[in-house]
């Protein structure tokens, strides 16, 4: 296979060079190390250096693709196995920076941005009119044994490739390990992109962004994405899983003389009818409508599942769950996120284990997702906060519920009510904060000034949509008017998660850049909400800017998109997306409401890349349910033998979380959560065919 590989690459490095004229050129290095610099790159790259083991000999070839584009490989010759952190090239550019981008964060010199985290790598150093990018040729990087690295240290102004074995610290940052690199030849290759002109801080991503798709995205695409046309079929494992198989998912109760019902927001695999142990529940059991976990968008979907295929159970269940939504109570207009029972803990001749009370012993509280504190407990979590993306969240999808499911008017008062109070807390420069105090209904100054504002921006678009009173589409505008100043121009993407979920590194720097990056821990679920504002203010209002931003912002999403498929991820990943610049997922379940997105992007540009991108996302939605469909079965049973057809739609929100995979199932995962995973999946699919049919995939 390897042999194939290097086969395929050398015949297409010699076609390239036959069309356009070019040739090989093998450079010894001027000085030990040192390149030999092409003087079209000069203007560009004022040197580059190989940190290699004394004895190593380098050499140089580069090659002139295109006018901006050169494919540089460097083979490092040694006589004997050496044990050490491996070797780099490190690119010095020759002009001055305006805006610097890297896919993972490297806070300090012991940090690498280590191959696991490489969904769509670049490195790009930008000024007004210049752009530098390097890209790893991934192809080469698939038939290399040794793990490659990335790096960009700012201040020091370098940019970096190499070979290093890695471990993972904090959660997850990457950091160099000891390996032996095997005597005679180790290469590493990478693309250098560069071009000059007027705007290039306008959308710094594109130039990346487009390269990355056309080199290895579209077959990519082509080869895991194309042939999949219809999802119906994981659909129907996901709600029979969640409704029939799995019992202990769907919970149903009684809450204010009305029935309501919803799966419950996290099971794990002790929850399998196969499973012979004790039931053993991960997290307080408890519904959510939250920003992430939102159990009544995934019932919008399942609404239209059931209409379409005439199923009158699932009907009579997603109504239910709206039912539910709508006895959340008001105070003021403001709302809790999640509904929770109590737990017991139960002695067994395994340990202890803890089970639920039941929901006659139901609460209302909020997401713990919040500086506050992490825990759900009764006990606990009376004080966490309101957050506005969560009540724009549900609000958002009793508005969609109401126009796309049926015209329910306590949906639209209820909306009201908390949309008249959530403008009373906009400020003088049009941000909504994100946490509200519970209690006395202030604002906390955490993320007083967030991309979180794009959440209630969305929610006010629909509202006005519905009700046309101008006072919310203003006060909409006005919001991402100061995003498109204060957050945007920086990639400012702090939220709830990037901070306060698994991935808690970094606090102290909150609202600042970490120095050596020079730039600031982002998530990538704000980018979508931003991206989300943007498009739906550009539909309602006409005004280009909008649209134009928000490609900026879908770029750098999409920058976080896997467009290949490494040879160390052993279950599907093209089109996935990951969660974060310091965490480790790979198609984590974002991607389903992402590749909604994207398609409507594509619709509204009339771009087939974005159409095509948001068919791979949705496809790698369902990447991980277990199922004989999928790949990742066979991981499932290597880690759950007891696995059978009865748990055909489990699936973990995504893969390889904590930094590592293995051919024996590490990076799977144990839990599935419904409405962060399958049902998710399912009710973005169902999107999708509501809006453009059932054969839209079969035409891209």
């Amino acid at each position: 296979m390897n042999f194939v590989c290097n086969l395929r690459l050398l015949v297409k490095i010699l076609a390239v060079c036959m069309i356009t004229g070019t040739f090989v050129s093998c450079q010894k290095a001027s000085k030990p190390g040192e390149a030999n610099i092409p003087k079209e790159i000069k203007a560009y790259i004022e040197q580059i250096t190989a940190d290699v083991p004394q004895e190593g000999k380098v050499d140089y070839t580069f090659n002139k693709i295109e006018e901006n584009l050169f494919r540089v490989e460097v083979k490092l010759k040694i006589t004997e196995d050496f044990k050490g952190k491996g070797w780099s090239l490190n690119l010095t550019p020759a002009f001055e920076q305006d805006f610097t981008w890297a896919c993972h964060l490297t806070p300090t010199d012991k940090h690498i941005i280590a191959d696991h985290v490489w969904r769509s790598p670049a490195l790009i150093w930008t000024s007004k009119d210049k752009e530098l990018m390097v890209v790893p040729d991934l192809a080469l990087r698939n038939t290399d044994k040794n793990r490659w690295y990335l790096d960009m240290d700012v201040p020091k102004k370098t940019m970096s490739i190499g070979v290093s074995d890695y471990v993972v610290k904090e959660h997850v940052l990457f950091q160099k390990k000891e390996m032996i690199l095997k005597k005679g030849i180790s290469q590493l290759a990478f693309y250098l992109i560069f071009n000059e002109g007027v705007d290039k801080l306008d959308n710094p991503f594109k130039t990346a962004h487009d390269f990355l798709w056309k080199q290895y995205g579209e077959e990519s695409y082509v080869a895991q994405c194309k042939s999949k046309t219809n999802l119906d079929v994981y659909c129907k494992y996901a709600y029979d899983w969640a409704f029939k198989n799995w019992p202990r998912v769907y919970q149903e109760f009684e809450l204010n003389g009305k029935t309501v019902g919803a799966p419950q927001f996290i099971i794990n695999y002790t929850g399998s009818p196969n499973y012979k142990g004790e039931y053993n529940v991960r997290e307080v059991p408890s519904i959510w409508n939250q920003a992430w976990f939102c159990s009544l968008r995934s019932a919008v979907g399942l609404y239209k599942y059931a209409k379409r295929t005439q199923n009158a159970s699932l009907l009579d269940k997603a109504n239910k769950a709206k039912e539910l939504a709508l006895q959340f109570p008001q105070d003021k207009g403001l709302f809790p996120a999640v509904i929770a029972c109590d737990v017991k803990s139960v002695n067994t001749d395994k340990g202890t284990v803890r089970q639920p009370l039941g929901w006659d012993t139901y609460y209302f509280t909020n997401s713990n997702r919040n500086h506050w504190n992490r825990s759900l407990s009764k006990e606990d979590n009376q004080l966490s906060p309101y957050q506005t993306n969560d009540m724009a969240v549900t609000g958002y999808q009793m508005l969609r519920w109401y126009n796309e499911c049926e015209k329910d008017q306590r949906l639209v008062d209820y909306c009201k009510r908390f949309a008249d109070k959530l403008l009373t807390y906009q400020d003088v420069d049009g941000f909504f904060p994100t946490f509200i105090d519970v209690k006395t209904q202030k604002v906390i100054d955490m993320l007083k000034q967030s991309p979180t504002t794009a959440l209630p921006s969305i929610f006010l678009i629909e509202l006005y949509k519905v009700d046309k009173q101008k006072k919310y589409l203003q006060a909409a505008l006005k919001s991402l008017d100061a995003m498109m100043v204060n957050v945007i121009p920086n990639g400012q993407w702090e939220d709830y998660e990037t901070y306060w979920s698994c991935s808690s590194w970094g606090k102290e720097f909150i609202d600042k850049k970490i120095p050596r990056n020079n730039q600031y821990k982002q998530n990538t679920l704000s980018m979508y909400w931003a991206a989300d504002a943007l498009l739906k203010a550009y539909e309602i209002t006409k005004n280009e800017k909008y649209i134009n931003v928000g490609e900026r912002v879908l770029n750098e999403l999409n920058m976080y998109q896997a467009v290949w498929q490494p040879n160390y991820m052993y279950v599907d990943v093209v089109g996935g997306y990951g969660v974060m610049n310091a965490d480790g997922e790979w198609i984590d379940a974002r991607q389903s409401i992402i590749g909604n997105l994207l398609i409507q992007y594509g619709k509204t540009l009339k771009n087939e890349q974005y159409i095509k991108r948001g068919k791979a996302a949705l496809v790698a939605a369902f990447s991980m349910m277990y199922c004989p469909e999928n790949v990742s079965k066979e991981q499932w049973e290597k880690v759950y033998p007891f696995f059978n057809e009865k748990d055909y739609g489990f699936m973990m929100e995504n893969y390889g979380h904590n930094g590592y995979t293995s051919p024996d199932g590490e990076g799977v995962g144990v839990f599935t959560i419904y409405d962060w995973g399958n049902g998710l999946a399912a009710a973005a699919y169902n999107d999708v065919v509501s809006k453009y049919g059932m054969d839209f995939f079969e035409k891209h």
